[in-house]
C-alpha cells in the first residue's frame, strides 16, 4: 500500500445516528486523513474530543488546514432525510460559527443559524440544507483570517489570501466530496469581519464567469477598514471583469451601529448600484434601529430567503410540496 492510499480511512463501521427536530444527523464514511491531521502533513478532519461542545442536532470535526498552517472546528449538519433519500442539498458556509451556528454567546441566540433554517424549512421559504460551520478549537484567529491587509488593528490581520485557499483548494472540496451537495448553490455567511472577508473573496477572486459561491450573504462589513482598500479591489474587478459579476449579493446594516460602519456600507451600496453589473443580483437593507449584535438575526433571516427566492431550486422546492 502506497503513501497516497493510506492517507485517507473510512470508517465504514461508525455511523453517527443522531434524530431530534430539526436534524437526523448521519456522518456516513466518517472520513478523515490519518497520517498527519493536525501535525502539518495532510489537511483533513480529525475527532473532535471536546466533550463540552456537544449537541443534538450536529457533530463537530477539527480540519487541518495545510494551507493556512492551522487547525479549524467544523460545524455539521444535515437535512432531516438526507439518509432516506438521494438528493443532492446545497450547502450553506457559516464563518464566526462559534458564535452563530447555535446562538452562542451575545451574537445570535435562540439556536443561532441553525434554529433560522429550520424556521425557513418549516415555512416552506428554502429548501433543506448541509450547514457547514467555520470556528476555532482554541484561540479565535479572525483577524487574521478575515482582514486584510495587515494592519495594527486588527493585530494579527492579513491572511484573508491563506483563508480563502483552505475554503477552496481544501474544505469545499473535502464536503463536496464526501457529502451529496449541490455544488452550483453554495451559499455564505459573513458578519463584521466575516462580511469584509465575503467582499474580499468576492472581488479578488471572483471573474466574470465563476464564483466560488453562488449567494454572498454579507452583514456589517467595515468598508472603511484600510483605508476602504474594498472599494480599491472593487474598482479593479470592475475594470478587468468588464462589469460582469455571476453572483446573488445581499449586503446591509444595522443603522444604529458606528458612523462609520453604516457610512462605508451605504458608499459601497452606492458604488454597486452604479457599476450597473451584469448578472449580479443585488440586494440592500439597512435595518432602523438595530445595533451591531441585533441586527444579526433579522440579516441572515432575510438574506436567506431573499437568496433562494432567485434559486431555480425554489420552483423545484414549491413543486414537490404542492404535489406532496
Amino acid at each position: 500500500m502506497n503513501s497516497h492510499d493510506k492517507t485517507l480511512i473510512a470508517i465504514l463501521s461508525s455511523v453517527v445516528l443522531v434524530s431530534v427536530g430539526f436534524i437526523t444527523l448521519m456522518w456516513v464514511n466518517h472520513l478523515y486523513f490519518s497520517s498527519g491531521a493536525g501535525n502539518g502533513n495532510n489537511p483533513g478532519l480529525v475527532d473532535d474530543d471536546d466533550d463540552n461542545d456537544t449537541n443534538n442536532s450536529y457533530i463537530t470535526e477539527l480540519f487541518y488546514s495545510e494551507l493556512v498552517g492551522d487547525t479549524y472546528k467544523i460545524y455539521l449538519s444535515l437535512p432531516n432525510n438526507y439518509n432516506q433519500t438521494s438528493d443532492r442539498y446545497p450547502v450553506l458556509y457559516i464563518l464566526d460559527a462559534d458564535w452563530l451556528f447555535y446562538g452562542s454567546l451575545f451574537l445570535l441566540e435562540d439556536g443561532g443559524v441553525e434554529n433560522i433554517v429550520q424556521g425557513l424549512i418549516q415555512n416552506n421559504s428554502i429548501p433543506e440544507l448541509i450547514l457547514v460551520g467555520i470556528g476555532y478549537p482554541d484561540d479565535n484567529h479572525r483577524n487574521r483570517d478575515f482582514m486584510y491587509p495587515a494592519s495594527s488593528f486588527p493585530p494579527g490581520s492579513g491572511g484573508a489570501h491563506e483563508f480563502y485557499a483552505f475554503l477552496e483548494n481544501e474544505l469545499v472540496p473535502f464536503v463536496d466530496g464526501n457529502l451529496r451537495t449541490n455544488t452550483s448553490e453554495r451559499t455564505i455567511i459573513g458578519d463584521s469581519y466575516g462580511g469584509n472577508f465575503l467582499l474580499f473573496s468576492i472581488f479578488e477572486y471572483s471573474t466574470n464567469s465563476s464564483s466560488l459561491f453562488t449567494n454572498y450573504i454579507t452583514i456589517s462589513p467595515s468598508v472603511s477598514y484600510y483605508d476602504y482598500y474594498l472599494l480599491d479591489i472593487e474598482e479593479n474587478f470592475f475594470n478587468q471583469s468588464f462589469g460582469i459579476l455571476p453572483i446573488n449579493l445581499h449586503l446591509s446594516v444595522g443603522e444604529d451601529e458606528w458612523k462609520d460602519m453604516v457610512d462605508g456600507v451605504i458608499i459601497l451600496n452606492k458604488t454597486i448600484i452604479s457599476r450597473d453589473y451584469d448578472n449580479l443580483n443585488f440586494h440592500y437593507h439597512s435595518y432602523p434601529d438595530e445595533g451591531h449584535t441585533s441586527v444579526v438575526g433579522p440579516a441572515i433571516t432575510d438574506g436567506l430567503e431573499w437568496a433562494f427566492s432567485l434559486s431555480s431550486l425554489r420552483i423545484e422546492f414549491l413543486l414537490s410540496n404542492f404535489f406532496r
